[in-house]
């Protein structure tokens, strides 16, 4: 029963360092409110670091850590190919001639469809390399 509770802290402490990676990108990102919902899957955005500490999360907050992980993942991408931070910050809002984007910015292009977009986004960056 001890190592559950081990299992357990540990899985909340990934959690909460997540949440604060992401907001800290987040803000760099310049996201608002919505924008941060939106990616998370939330639709308030409220009680997601409340869920990570409850008896049993909800199923919800598997696919929040998932898309967290794709943020941190685009991030750091965007930080490889573009070693200034400021350009690495600014590009997700900068509008994109590749067909993937269709004209538009990749934060527009991930806040269509945030659960299938955030890998697209992801897998493009990785290939840019």
């Amino acid at each position: 029963m001890q190592e559950i509770a081990q299992i357990k802290h540990a899985l909340d402490s990934m959690t909460q360092v997540g949440l604060r990676a992401f907001s800290e990108i987040s803000d760099l990102w310049k996201l608002t409110p919505e924008q941060k919902a939106m990616i998370l899957g939330s639709q308030s955005g409220i009680g997601l670091a409340d869920q990570s500490k409850s008896e049993s999360p909800e199923p919800h907050l598997t696919e929040v850590i998932i898309r967290i992980s794709y943020v941190l993942g685009i991030y750091k991408q965007l930080n490889i190919l573009l070693p200034a931070p400021a350009h690495a910050d600014a590009w997700i809002r900068k509008p994109n001639s590749e067909k993937l984007f269709n004209g538009a910015s990749a934060l527009d292009f991930v806040l269509m469809d945030p659960e299938h977009h955030l890998p697209l986004l992801l897998a493009y960056l990785k290939n840019v390399t």
